[in-house]
């Protein structure tokens, strides 16, 4: 039988041709098997093949682009990509074998990229920066043997980026500016201290559930939305000079929080819920267990204020030993 095919499409296979071998070269159709055969495995220097065997284990190459999906629900071990500048959108989505990814000068990685990724346990990316919190979704959550997370340059921290990252252990973003929805919700067994020492905004539900946190350390903060520490149950002290915002329910069963340390002059309080089951809310303690600190100046304002007066027993001044120019 004899197949009749268009010019319109012999030329779209050509210039598909052209695209993937990075060649401005002119093809006839008796040329197209012989040049789609010579078209490298990652598709010149621009990106990795879209596809790999079911088999493979190992992935490398001097790719500046690894596509959407590229390796997603496939039995990849390592792989090393020391050209790659960009990781798509679910790149490599549930690769539940993965233990190693290296690609040094990645600037860019999509949402999902890293998602169910059980057995990795390093994200260590030096030039990755993310734009706002609401971009790059998921990037590496449900990696539940996920340990360290370093970021050196990143201004945001997605939402949900590593939430139900039970085992996180280290996490470096000293330019992190704010932190999304979700981002490390249930990291519950090894995350003992977040420190963000540039960080502005605390996003909702930031660290639920994360019940081994006991130290936060938080210079910047202006703004901590709803149940941002939610049954952080070990978390005892916390300190947020610059804070002018807390919402609702941000400390709610925090069982051990013995103090709250704000510098401003307003802080807005949502909601009187914001302290519920923590020591705050419990008239059985009494001296400095529980107490909320805040400008000698500015105590009874704090006292009357909204939501703040339900607490009014607990505000007192900050200690002079804490208070620094």
């Amino acid at each position: 039988m004899i197949y009749s095919i268009e010019d319109s499409v012999l030329s779209s296979i050509a210039d598909a041709i052209r695209n993937k071998a990075g060649t401005s070269d002119v093809f006839e159709v008796t040329d197209f098997a012989s040049a789609i055969d010579s078209i490298p495995s990652g598709g010149g220097d621009e990106d990795w093949i879209n596809y790999v065997e079911g088999n493979t284990t190992t992935v490398s190459g001097s790719a500046s682009k690894i596509r959407s999906g590229a390796f997603a629900l496939t039995n990849i071990i390592e792989a090393n990509f020391p050209s790659c500048t960009s990781i798509g959108t679910s790149a490599f989505y549930m690769c539940s074998n993965l233990l190693n990814i290296s690609a040094s000068k990645c600037t860019y990685i999509g949402s999902l990229a890293f998602y169910n990724c059980f057995d990795l346990s390093e994200a260590v990316f030096p030039l990755v920066d993310i734009s706002t919190t609401t971009d790059c979704r998921y990037m590496f959550a449900s990696c539940s043997n996920l340990t360290t997370a370093i970021f050196p340059i990143c201004k945001n921290i997605a939402s949900y980026m590593f939430q139900q990252c039970y085992n996180l252990t280290t996490v470096s973003f000293p330019e992190c500016s704010a932190i999304g929805t979700d981002a490390f919700y249930n990291c519950y067994n090894n995350l003992t201290t977040a420190s963000f020492p540039k960080c502005s905004m605390v996003g909702s539900s930031a660290f639920y559930n994360c019940s081994n946190l006991t130290t936060i350390s938080f210079p910047k903060c202006t703004n901590i939305r709803m149940s941002a520490f939610y049954k952080c149950s070990k978390l005892s002290i916390a300190i947020f000079p610059m804070c002018k915002a807390i919402g609702q329910m941000t400390f709610y069963s925090c069982s051990k929080i013995e103090s709250l340390y704000i510098n401003t002059s307003n802080c807005t309080l949502s909601n009187k819920n914001a302290f519920q089951y923590t020591p705050m809310s419990d008239s059985s303690y009494l001296g400095y267990f529980g107490s909320i600190y805040v400008p000698s100046e500015y105590v009874e304002t704090y006292k009357s204020a909204t939501n703040w007066v339900a607490y009014a027993d607990r505000i007192t001044a900050i200690p002079e030993s804490m208070i620094t120019e």
